[in-house]
């Protein structure tokens, strides 16, 4: 469990001062059984037919495999950085 303690000093005026304290519970599972790292084959933007992309749209292609035993690539995450010349 994590808790934030709000105002502890009571510097702010409430009406209130009994709700200064918010709590979570967090949980960590354990470690998944697939410890194989996916492999990236691939990547191409726009089919590959361009160098340079200009327009805000573009459709990114990515083929990707996870070695046995690994259980699969179900998802990919994209980040998508400016470089700016």
């Amino acid at each position: 469990m994590i808790y934030a303690l709000i105002d502890p000093d009571r510097r702010v005026a409430e009406y209130d001062e009994g709700n200064n304290v918010i709590s979570r519970t967090i949980v960590i599972n354990p470690a998944a059984s697939d410890q194989t790292v996916p492999v990236v084959e691939a990547i191409s933007v726009n089919d590959g037919s361009v160098e340079k992309v200009t327009s805000r749209q573009i459709l990114v292609d990515i083929n990707a495999s996870d070695p046995p035993p690994g259980s699969g690539v179900p998802y990919i995450y994209l980040t998508e950085y400016v470089y700016q010349d």
